[in-house]
């Protein structure tokens, strides 16, 4: 049977019938405000350290892949602005040879 707020009213009048007014609300206060099956267990609890442990190494093995890709990459693209770099000072040492012997 689920614990609503419906049985939860009627459990408290029941209450207050026999014990009155400060004997129901001792006893219901010590009812949990949602039903049972909402409060975390120890076992509950041990189960998500668990799981958060594994996401937390799943997430480092990720960085770790990730900063690896990102150097690689980084790697190629200083190797091509390098070349590029190279054939730029090659074809401007050239221009300048050419305009020197043009205007010499």
């Amino acid at each position: 049977m689920a614990f609503d707020e419906r049985a939860r009213r009627r459990l408290a009048d029941i209450l207050e019938a026999h014990l009155g007014d400060e004997g129901s609300e001792l006893l219901m206060t010590q009812l949990p405000p949602q039903g049972w099956d909402e409060l975390a267990t120890k076992t509950g609890l041990a189960l998500l350290k668990t799981d958060l442990a594994l996401l937390r190494a799943d997430l480092e093995m990720t960085k770790v892949e990730l900063h690896s890709e990102i150097t690689t990459g980084l790697a190629g693209v200083r190797t091509d602005l390098y070349r590029v770099a190279a054939g730029q000072l090659v074809a401007t040492i050239a221009a300048m040879a050419g305009l020197l012997a043009l205007f010499s």
